[in-house]
C-alpha cells in the first residue's frame, strides 16, 4: 500500500516562505536581505527596521493594491507586539484586516492560508 500524500498543495504562482534568519527571509528559492512585503506572487524591500517604524506609507505596495488583500499579517519580530490602534484601524479602513505576532508565527500563517488560497499579505520584519 502507498503511503498518502499529506504535502500541501499550492496554487500556481504563489510564494511560500521557506525560512528566516537574523536580518533575512528565504522566498521562492529567492534571499532577501532586511525585511519584507509579502503577497502571493510578489516580495519587496520593506524600508523598516523595526515596528516603530511601521507607517501607511511604508504598506503602500501591499495596500494600493485591488481588490484589497482579506488579510494582512505583520511579523514584529522576534517578540509579538501591537500596532497602534489607530494604525491597526487605518489599515483596516483600507480593505485588509491586520494580524500582529511574532515573525515566525506570520511566516507559517502566510504560508498556512497560502495553501487555502486565501488572498493574504504579509509584512515581515526580520528578527
Amino acid at each position: 500500500m502507498k503511503d498518502a500524500d499529506v504535502t500541501p498543495s499550492l496554487p500556481e504562482g504563489r510564494h511560500l516562505v521557506e525560512g528566516y534568519g537574523p536580518g533575512r527571509f528565504t522566498v521562492a528559492g529567492q534571499l532577501h536581505e532586511g525585511a519584507i512585503l509579502l503577497t502571493a506572487n510578489e516580495v519587496a524591500p520593506w524600508v523598516v527596521a523595526s515596528l516603530d517604524d511601521v507607517t501607511l506609507e511604508s504598506l503602500a505596495f501591499i495596500l494600493e493594491k485591488t481588490p484589497p488583500y482579506e488579510v494582512l499579517l505583520i511579523g514584529t519580530g522576534a517578540k509579538s507586539a501591537l500596532l497602534p490602534k489607530a494604525l491597526r484601524s487605518a489599515i483596516r479602513e483600507r480593505g485588509p484586516v491586520p494580524e500582529c505576532m511574532g515573525t515566525g508565527a506570520a511566516a507559517r500563517t502566510f504560508n498556512l492560508l497560502q495553501t487555502e488560497g486565501r488572498r493574504v499579505a504579509a509584512a515581515l520584519v526580520t528578527v
